[in-house]
């Protein structure tokens, strides 16, 4: 599947306001090294450079697909402009020794607003880049922007590829704190995008399946029996997230529509 059109139909943004962004994996190394985040790296962009999702002459990006590691690490809604001014008195006191470090000049940047957003494409593997490493960024207008690709061409294989995903996401999810996922779930759509591969593929909240399942804490919320067993990936309790309105039937990808269940209840949900 074409990322940028993934990421096209998924958003409603159009394709001139998506850029792709690949991340030097050096680069993301050093960062992580000094506690900086994939975040904070993206958001710190040099003025009116390639990188600038609002650079002089060009559309303004409301939409960037970042890559590392050949991978699609996270998609971000570009929100506006928090700040103007220099890369070291806008980066936080990490990002400023992450500069040092890198021997990098104080320059002017702009400190972009970004609001993280659920994709199908996250942690799929991406296609198309290989042996370009000196063209980190593609837009619309680039040479290859719609040759880049994500997952594999196999429409049933594309599917589980999107749940494994998913269920990567629900666990990178649940280590966060209930505060950012509330503020992330708050800025979603509540009616999940639909893609098509054969069947449809909803595009779920993970936040809501990780936020559901704390807030259950092992135990069902229906008949309030613990969980059956632990997951042995983890150690956490195991219980099913649940739509007390179907997605396909229009229902929200919110916590208000979302139950965790045991197996059992689940099942009776579906079919009792």
């Amino acid at each position: 599947m074409i990322l940028a059109d993934l990421i096209h139909r998924e958003s409603g943004v159009p394709l001139a306001e998506i850029m792709l962004l690949r991340h030097s994996n050096a680069e993301v190394a050093k960062a992580r090294s000094h506690n900086v985040s994939i975040e904070e790296y993206t958001a710190l962009q040099p003025t009116d450079s390639k990188y600038d999702f609002h650079r002089s002459g060009a559309t303004p990006i409301s939409v960037v697909v970042v890559v590392v590691d050949d991978r699609v690490n996270a998609v971000y809604r570009v929100t506006g402009i928090e700040a103007e001014g220099s890369v070291y008195a806008l980066g936080s006191p990490a990002y400023q020794q992450f500069e040092l470090a890198r021997q990098k000049d104080d320059r002017a940047c702009k400190r972009f607003r970004l609001i993280a957003q659920p994709s199908a494409a996250i942690g799929l593997p991406v296609r198309g880049w290989n042996g370009r490493t000196r063209t980190p960024v593609q837009r619309a207008d680039g040479g290859f922007f719609d040759e880049i690709e994500v997952g594999s061409n196999d429409e049933s294989s594309f599917r589980d590829e999107c749940e494994r995903a998913f269920q990567a996401q629900v666990e990178t999810a649940t280590q966060d704190s209930s505060e950012a996922r509330l503020r992330r779930i708050e800025a979603a759509n509540a009616l999940p995008t639909r893609i098509s591969a054969s069947s449809y593929v909803f595009v779920r909240n993970p936040d809501v399946v990780a936020e559901t399942l704390a807030r259950a804490n092992g135990v069902c919320q229906d008949c309030k029996s613990a969980a059956p067993f632990k997951r042995r990936s983890d150690g956490t309790p195991y219980l099913e997230v649940h739509h007390r309105r179907r997605l396909a039937d229009g229902g929200t990808d919110t916590l208000d529509n979302a139950v965790a269940l045991c197996p059992n209840c689940h099942r009776k949900a579906h079919f009792g």
